[in-house]
């Protein structure tokens, strides 16, 4: 959860801005639509055995790690954009983050719904 305010206090700066609204929003969208590319790719890339991969003891495997940076925009797009009390998704943490297809799929979804 803390690691998701920087991200919201970022994300208020920049759509407070009103002189440049429309620029930021454009901003904001091709960034967000240049992070789903990346993101994608990232999963095509990685190996199905290796949706489990943690690089260390104590942190996130490869498959937890995207959940958590899809999550994020999911959460904020829902919570501030939508005024939702939660996001209307989530990804079944048991297989999502193990399963390249279901991750592949919540963070297309997420990104679908962001955008």
């Amino acid at each position: 959860m803390l690691k998701r305010i920087p991200l919201a206090c970022a994300f208020f700066a920049a759509i407070s801005a009103a002189p440049a609204a429309a620029q930021t929003k454009d901003q904001m969208i091709a960034d967000w639509t240049r992070e789903r590319e990346t993101v994608l790719a990232y999963i095509d890339a990685m190996p199905d055995s290796a949706m489990t991969f943690r690089p260390t003891p104590g942190v996130r495997t490869f498959g937890e790690q995207i959940i958590h940076i899809v999550g994020i925009n999911l959460d904020v797009a829902a919570r501030v954009l939508r005024g939702l009390g939660a996001p209307p998704f989530q990804p079944d943490t048991a297989t999502t983050p193990r399963q390249k297809a279901a991750l592949r799929d919540f963070a297309n979804r997420s990104f679908a719904y962001v955008l």
